[in-house]
């Protein structure tokens, strides 16, 4: 049928990076979703629309085409899909009570998702990025219960110790910066930075004595060679 032919020809229009184009072709089976509800045979056009919508940076359409692709297949197939999408777009909208609710959503049912990880570290990057290091701290730390013991986890490791730094949250910014070092030593590039981090800080938290012993290992253990 017609409306088949633009659910694939959709496709080809996403693939080329053509999300215009892509959000055009869709009209008629969208219209077909607002018509027919579940009885329509292209909800799924609603995730492809959501998608493109959300590559376009045209958030509140990302919102809402997910939204409804939820309400009507609350279980469906591509449930996680939009979650992320939809995630996505209220955290670019800076809805935190929102994306908050479909994160804790994605982790109760999605917790091994490495999309549903990689999309939720791009989150907690712009949040980082943008300078809300109490919403990045907070993301990364929901982050890195997801991420033990996985390929993401040293950079998000790693992520939660430098929000808490800039929050000024010395005392957990030593310990996080402390586990980068004990928990991860195969990767010397973060570890090297950790372990002067966590000398400073221990510094500024007014631990001077075990910030001069942090200073003087990490410099025994990762200064050059001569």
């Amino acid at each position: 049928t017609q409306l088949l032919a633009r659910f694939y020809l959709t496709q080809t229009y996403r693939l080329q990076n053509d999300h215009q184009q892509a959000l055009s072709t869709l009209a008629p089976l969208l219209k077909s979703i607002a018509e027919k509800g579940n009885r329509s045979r292209y909800v799924n056009a609603l995730i492809l629309a959501s998608r493109s919508a959300l590559s376009l940076k045209q958030n509140d359409k990302a919102v809402a085409f997910s939204s409804e692709y939820l309400k009507l297949q609350p279980q469906g197939e591509l449930q996680a899909t939009a979650l992320i999408t939809r995630m996505t777009a209220y955290s670019r909208l800076n809805k935190k009570a929102e994306t908050r609710t479909d994160l804790t959503t994605l982790a109760k049912q999605h917790a091994n998702n490495a999309q549903v990880q990689t999309a939720l570290h791009e989150i907690c990057e712009a949040a980082y990025i943008a300078k809300d290091w109490k919403w990045s701290a907070e993301l990364f730390g929901q982050l890195e219960i997801l991420t033990k013991n996985k390929p993401l986890h040293p950079a998000v490791l790693s992520g939660l110790a430098w929000s808490q730094f800039e929050l000024k949250d010395f005392a957990n910014s030593a310990k996080t910066f402390a586990r980068i070092v004990k928990e991860h030593p195969g990767e010397k590039t973060l570890v090297t930075q950790a372990a002067y981090k966590l000398g400073e800080s221990l510094a500024n938290d007014g631990k001077t004595t075990a910030a001069a012993t942090a200073y003087e290992k990490a410099f025994q253990d990762f200064a050059p060679a001569k």
